[in-house]
This record gives structure tokens, sequence and C-alpha cells, in this order.
């Protein structure tokens, strides 16, 4: 019997990604993956990666730069029709930090990027069970069988592995999918490129809705969704293209007819899809040398755009769990547990409400309310100090207060006090992307959710706070081509602290905007405390947010997403 110290049962994106870490941390592992080859199952539609996970996981597995060249140009352009075919919402793409990818073209990144052997095809798992002391065996539909060390199942939403370590099975969430294809759509079906456009096409109402998306081949997947039965798939024959296609549109008798032209005109066979979950908040206690992946650990709704990222994420920081801890795999693997069950239920809760949002009530007006506050930029307010008894709080509360009041953006505190960055040890320069520590990581994330920044920052001996300084050092990408302003406040009312940043800035790749706030002890607090500032200091405060908010959307088309 073969014994592999880790064995990762499952090729899909997040196994991949976490054998891609190991590898690149000197760590081997072996995939085993039930397809016959990496050819037979074709791994279509399109992914939208998002800076603080899919891209992060890239990153972590050394592919970041090759992951952007595959990215489809136009993809995050959306737009949302309502069932006459009227547009009632459309946004270009403008690279707003969550890039179109093929699914097939990031695995087919993943599989090369790995050693020859690594993923072993054909090796369908039938069951898995423990050995003791943390070892596990896995059998085979062909009879054969292995041992390891550390089981990981990524084998998605019917796992082997799951029962494990729990007895939760998906359940279906009362939507089931039809897809359907239009094949050289410009030239053979230009009504319906025209209608869905470049990127990612929303229809609702009726508590239904045709999702659909442009491949980077050119033509039109198309996600035609029901609110059914679980059963209702099985009352269509799908072997008769023509039937089927008539017993979908009987759903949608009152729609325009350039919308059931998506489904009426569709080229090749129909495809059903049920859509299960497995429960918000599943998770499990402790068990020793196994854990679960993606799909596997926490399968959800597709609404949000979460289920593959959170894959690819998960890998990365089992990846990164395990080379932080050498030899205790108990340790590494408890760690990525807390924090990707928090994380998975927050993502899962997400989904499911995005499915309430997608096939509720006036779907249409909720949506585009959601899109239209999503395009205002989100500006973080940076609070510096970190000392006990600190002005600083009083000073970035009248900030975020006077911001409230604005429409174009949105202002949202980060407190480096509440943040855990140790002086920095990073063993490789910022610059080059390649962060090794967790709460880099974090840090990094934090950083690369946020277009704009004003730093509330003192004055200490002539310049900044070290813990400002810290911060700022310990990443780069994340702050690049994104405006800064600043609000300081001191004896001399923290000018000296503002020059500095100033020169950081440059060298962050950030535009600082020239207007300030300068805040005294002598004239603007009382008891160096108690904030009361002078009147001209308001209308200052203006002006300084009207050139950040007015810079940070001139510089959104130089963002390109970054994430460590």
């Amino acid at each position: 019997m073969t014994h592999h110290p880790i064995a990762i049962v499952g090729g899909g994106l997040s196994g991949l990604t976490l054998a891609r870490v190991l590898h690149v941390n000197g760590i081997e592992s072996t995939v085993l993956d039930q397809e016959p080859s990496p050819e037979t199952r074709t791994q279509g539609g399109m992914l939208d990666i998002h800076t603080d996970s899919g891209q992060l996981a890239l990153r972590a597995a050394g592919l970041y730069d090759e992951f952007r060249a595959l990215v489809h140009a136009g993809g995050q352009a959306t737009r949302v029709v309502d069932q006459h075919g009227v547009i009632r919402f459309e946004v270009a793409d403008d690279d707003r930090g969550r890039p179109e990818v093929d699914r097939g073209h990031l695995r087919d990144l993943l599989l090369s990027s790995l050693p020859a052997g690594t993923v072993q095809w054909g090796r369908k798992a039938t069951g898995a069970r423990t050995l003791g002391d943390g070892r596990h065996e896995v059998t085979f539909a062909d009879g054969t069988s292995i041992t390891t060390d550390l089981l990981v199942g990524a084998d998605g939403a019917w796992s082997r592995v799951r029962p494990l370590v729990s007895a939760a099975v998906p359940a279906y969430v009362g939507i089931s999918f039809v897809e359907t294809d239009l094949v050289e759509p410009d030239t053979r079906h230009p009504a319906s490129a025209e209608l869905i456009g470049p990127g990612f096409f929303f229809c609702l109402g009726d508590n239904k809705g045709m999702l659909a998306h442009r491949e980077t081949d050119g033509s039109l997947h198309v996600y035609t969704a029901v609110p059914a039965e679980e059963s209702w798939l099985d009352t269509i024959d799908f072997t008769d293209t023509e039937v089927a296609k008539k017993a979908v549109l009987a759903h949608f008798p009152d729609w325009s007819d350039e919308l059931r032209a998506l489904v009426a005109d569709a080229d090749g066979p129909v495809v059903p899809r049920r859509i299960h979950a497995l429960p918000v908040g599943h998770r499990w206690d402790r068990v020793p040398g196994v854990t679960l992946l993606g799909d596997a650990a926490h399968l959800m709704s597709p609404f949000a755009g979460e289920g593959a990222n959170l894959a690819m994420f998960d890998g990365a920081e089992l990846g990164r769990a395990i080379v932080a801890h050498p030899g205790d795999t108990e340790a590494a693997l408890g760690a990525y547990e807390r924090e990707m069950f928090a994380r998975a239920e927050e993502s899962a809760a997400q989904s499911a409400m995005s499915q309430e949002l997608l096939f509720g009530d006036d779907a249409v007006t909720r949506l585009v309310e959601q899109f239209s506050s999503h395009a205002m930029p989100t500006i973080a307010v940076v609070l510096a100090s970190t000392r006990p008894n600190r002005a600083g709080e009083a000073v970035a509360r009248w900030v975020l207060d006077q911001a409230a009041a604005r429409t174009d953006a949105r202002f949202e505190l980060v407190d480096l006090a509440e943040v855990d960055l140790p002086p920095l040890d990073e063993p490789m320069p910022p610059a080059i992307g390649r962060y090794s520590q967790p709460h880099t990581h974090a840090w990094a994330a934090t950083v690369a959710r946020y277009d704009g920044f004003v730093f509330v920052t003192p004055e200490y001996n002539h310049g900044l706070p070290g813990a400002l300084k810290n911060a700022l050092d310990r990443v780069y990408a994340e702050w690049n081509n994104k405006a800064a302003a600043f609000v300081s406040y001191g004896h001399d009312g923290g000018v000296r602290a503002v020059e500095q940043l100033r020169l950081i800035m440059a060298s962050l790749q950030m535009a600082d905007v020239g207007a300030q706030v300068s805040l005294s002890f002598r004239t603007d607090f009382e008891g160096h405390h108690e904030l009361t500032p002078a009147d001209f200091q308001g209308a200052a405060l203006t002006r300084t947010l009207d050139q950040l908010v007015a810079w940070t959307v001139a510089l959104a088309t130089l963002r390109v997403p970054a994430a460590a």
C-alpha cells in the first residue's frame, strides 16, 4: 500500500492551490483526482477573482503575474435589465478589483505550475477511514488504497472525506439552473450578443432570472434560474433539446422575445443543475490528521461569487499554516480551521442573502441600488496613534462624522491599535510581493480593500509615529495608485509628520492631495484631549476630502487589483 505524507483528494482549484503553495515552500504533496485526465471534463465558466481572497491565494502561489495575463478584458462590465429587456443599470469594465478569468485557464495555470507526477489521475475516492494517530486510509474505485499522515478533502460538494469530520450533507436551496450556450454570437446571434454585452448580465423578475456572461472564446453562457421543487428537473427530458427548451420557457411566458431567445436559440445541449449548499456556519470539532477545503468544507450557492475564491484562499491559507508550523500538523490544522470557519460563515451568509435579493420581490430595483452603492469609492480613515489616552481618537471621529454627510464616498475607520502588526519581520522586500507572515497577509487584505486613505497622525519628535511607518513599510503593491490625505495634530499642528509622509507617499506610488488639516494643541484642543476645532478647520477638512475623493475617482483606471 502506497503512503503519502500529504494526500489531497481532489484536483480542483482548492487542492491545486494548496499543492502549489506547499511546493513553492519546499513541501511536496500528492493530489488524487477522480478524472482520467485533465482533459476529460470541460472546466468552463468565468470566475471573478477577488482582491481579498482569490488574488491573495495567487500571490501566495507565486502566480499572480501569470494570472493577470489570463484576465478577460471587458469581463467586469455589468448590465442589469428587467423582464422586458429594458436596461436598468450598466457599468463598463473599469478594473474594479474582480477581474474575470476562465475557470479552465486558471486550473491549467495551477496544473502547469506543479512538478510532474504531483497529480495522479483516475483516482476516484470511494471512502476514507481513520487508522489512529492522525493517519488515514483512502480507498479508490479501482480497488486500490493509500495511507497518509495528513488527509485533505478538496473533493467538492459530495466529498468522500467530509464524513470523517462532519455528518452534514448539502441541501437543495430551492433554485434550479438550466445552462445554455450561444456560439459565435456576434455573427450567428447578434441580437443576443447586443443584449448581453461584453461582461456579466442580469435579468430578473417574477422571482426568477436569466444570468449570462461572455466567455473568453466569445460565446455566451446563459444560466436560466427557476425557483422550483427539487424534483422539477427530473420531469424534463433533457435528451430532447427542443422539448427541454420549451419546458424551461414555459416559466417565462411574459418575458420579452429577445430574452426568451437566449434559451430558444441556444446551440448544443441544455444542461440542468440543482443548486445545493451546506448549512451557514458549518464547522466541526478538530479531528487529528484531516481537514477540508473549498466546497467540501463550506459549499454555498453561487450568488455572491465567493465559492471559487474561498476555495483557493483555503488552499493558500492551509499551505501557509503548514509552513508556519513545521512538524506540528495539529497546530497547523487548528490555526487554519479557526480562520476558515469564520470567513466561510460570513461568505455563506452573504451568498444566502444574495439569493434572496436576486430571486425575491422587486429584485431589479434592489440589485441596482446595491450596484450603485458599490460604485462609490471606499476610503479608510487610518488612526496612526496607538498610545493610551490618545487625542487621535477624537480627531478620527471628527473626520468620520464630517465625512458621513458625503454621498460621493464611503469612509471607514482603520485603527492601527487594533491591527496585529509587530515590527517588520518579512524576509523579502515588500515590493517583491512575496509576503510570508499571516499578519502581513491580513494587513495586505485590509489595505487592498480601500481606494484612498485619510491618515490621522500626531507628530512625535518632529516625525511620524513608528506604528504608522511600520504599517506603511509592511506592504507595497496594495498602496499603489491610490490617493492620500492628511489630518495631523500636535503642538505645531503635526506638520513635520506630514512632510515626512509626503516623501513616503511618493515611494509607495501614492498621490497625496495638496489640501490638509493641521490641528494645534494650542488652538484646537482643550487640555490636549478635548477636540474643539476652530471654525476654519471644518472648511479645511471639506476641501481636503473634496480633493481626496476627486483624486481617488480619477486614479481608478490606474489601479491594478493588488493583494498579498
